[in-house]
C-alpha cells in the first residue's frame, strides 16, 4: 500500500495589486469551521462555516481582519466556502483513513 502524500492547502486572493497567499489549512483552522457548525444562530451555509477560517488562514499575512471585510461580498464567499470545502474535504479523508 502506497503512503498517502499530504497537500497543504491555502488560499488566494488579488489584494492591492498583490496574490496574497494564505498559511495553510490546519487543525486549528478545522476546528473554527466546526466550530460554526454549532454556533450557527440558524444561518447555515459554506459562507457562514468558513468565515473565522478565512480570518485564521491570513493572519499573519498582509491581509489584515479589516481587509478581508472590505473584499467584494462574491471574493469573500468564495474564500469561505473553499476553507469550509477543506474542513469537509478533511473530515472525509479522516474517515476513509479510519476504515483502513
Amino acid at each position: 500500500m502506497a503512503k498517502s502524500e499530504k497537500i497543504q492547502k491555502t488560499l488566494t486572493v488579488q489584494y492591492g495589486g498583490e496574490t496574497i497567499v494564505s498559511n495553510p489549512f490546519d487543525f486549528e483552522a478545522a476546528c473554527l469551521v466546526d466550530d460554526m457548525r454549532y454556533d450557527s444562530d440558524g444561518k447555515i451555509g459554506l459562507m457562514h462555516l468558513g468565515r473565522k477560517a478565512v480570518n485564521h488562514m491570513f493572519k499573519g499575512t498582509k491581509l489584515t481582519d479589516e481587509d478581508i471585510e472590505k473584499l467584494p461580498y462574491g471574493e469573500r464567499k468564495r474564500l469561505c466556502e473553499e476553507a469550509a470545502a477543506m474542513y469537509l474535504e478533511s473530515m472525509k479523508t479522516s474517515d476513509e483513513s479510519k476504515n483502513e
